[in-house]
């Protein structure tokens, strides 16, 4: 666009634009009229510009920390303006952006798309007069998201100990959230499986837990939960290896709560040196980390299994894997109950005792 008007002195108001767009440069050249002739134009074109202001006052204010996924933009009008563009981008130089809006007719922008969270945002604004001219834009500003969590997954029943597998549903408090989960033991993330609605069955044999997240429009990630469903067992059941429970000391530590007995004995009619490797060799059930019971370990196998007619023990002595001194080793004797020491290895045929061996494991 351009005006084209004549003067009667060497200096001129151009009335039709009082404010020139800032921030584009305008050319402009003269030339002289007399006695009914125009001269010829000037040889070189003068040129002025005004500069670009900043956006004024802003909101949100530049390097601000903003808690909606969703902010709205605002910006002091820019003096000449018909229209405005926003430009927002997540890289500060703009080579790609999120939005590239020029259709604004007001100093102000509403965002529709959700901003992700813990990400910083830059943005920047441009005017246009009213010939359809873009000014540069202005200097570039940021914010950065810091939305609030999504509420952490529940679990119905809680976590706990059962008698038998057990159905758990999940839920959370957030509108529209997604839950996923995982029951192999894998922090849960948004590749995991989601959560439909069908109770997830936790098997108790031996255990099954349950790790959970939120994910919600909006908000932030919520942070993982977990609850374990742990099968109870009680003197007698059979264990996870088929071996059988003789001993429940009430609670979990260092890793475990029962023992149980192996369904048969592994060795027999044996001296005490050679009881400990026949039951840290078995495989059994599926498990391997058997082990020689201590002589507290016999005297709960033999009250709670021999007593009671279970486990098809023989009248006999088994070996533990407690030491008396340096020579012996303790046994009892599950014939009759009584506690007896005998020696390691054939050092003395005549007064050396044989027996059988039973191994066990903790679970």
């Amino acid at each position: 666009a351009h005006e084209n008007l004549a003067a009667v002195s060497n200096e001129y108001l151009p009335l039709g634009w009082v404010n020139p767009m800032a921030g584009v440069t305008y050319y402009w050249r003269v030339q002289a009229y007399k006695d009914g002739n125009w001269g010829a134009w000037s040889t070189s074109l003068a040129t002025f510009s005004m500069t670009i202001p900043g956006a004024g006052a802003t909101v949100p204010v530049s390097g601000a920390t903003v808690s909606s996924a969703t902010p709205n933009f605002d910006w002091d009008d820019i003096a000449g303006a018909s229209g405005y563009r926003i430009q927002i981008s997540t890289v500060s130089d703009f080579t790609t952006t999120l939005k590239d809006d020029q259709t604004l007719s007001a100093s102000r922008y509403s965002q529709t798309t959700q901003f992700d969270d813990s990400v910083t945002y830059y943005w920047r604004v441009a005017a246009r007069n009213s010939d359809g001219i873009w000014s540069a834009f202005t200097g570039t500003m940021s914010l950065s998201t810091a939305l609030p969590a999504a509420t952490s997954p529940t679990f119905t029943p809680p976590a706990g100990t059962y008698t038998t597998s057990t159905d758990v549903t999940l839920s959370t408090t957030t509108p529209n959230a997604k839950i996923y989960f995982t029951t192999n033991g894998d922090p849960p993330t948004k590749a995991s499986q989601e959560y439909t609605g069908s109770a997830v069955t936790a098997t108790i044999t031996p255990s099954t837990t349950i790790k959970a997240i939120a994910v919600a429009p909006g908000f932030a990630q919520s942070g993982a939960v977990s609850a374990t469903y742990v099968k109870q067992y009680f003197i007698g059941d059979a264990g996870p290896a088929g071996g059988l429970v003789f001993y429940d000391k009430g609670y979990y530590s260092n890793g475990s709560r029962y023992l149980e007995a192996a369904p048969g004995d592994q060795a027999t009619d044996i001296r005490a040196i050679y009881a400990a490797a026949p039951c840290t060799d078995l495989v059994s059930g599926g498990y391997s980390d058997w082990y020689l019971p201590s002589i507290d370990d016999l005297d709960q196998m033999y009250l709670n299994l021999k007593v009671a007619g279970l486990g098809n023990f023989e009248a006999t002595l088994y070996w533990s894997s407690s030491q008396y001194d340096w020579t012996h080793a303790w046994s009892r004797d599950f014939n009759d109950g009584h506690v007896i020491k005998g020696y390691y290895s054939d050092y003395d045929s005549t007064y050396g005792l044989h027996g059988n061996a039973r191994a066990i494991r903790a679970f």
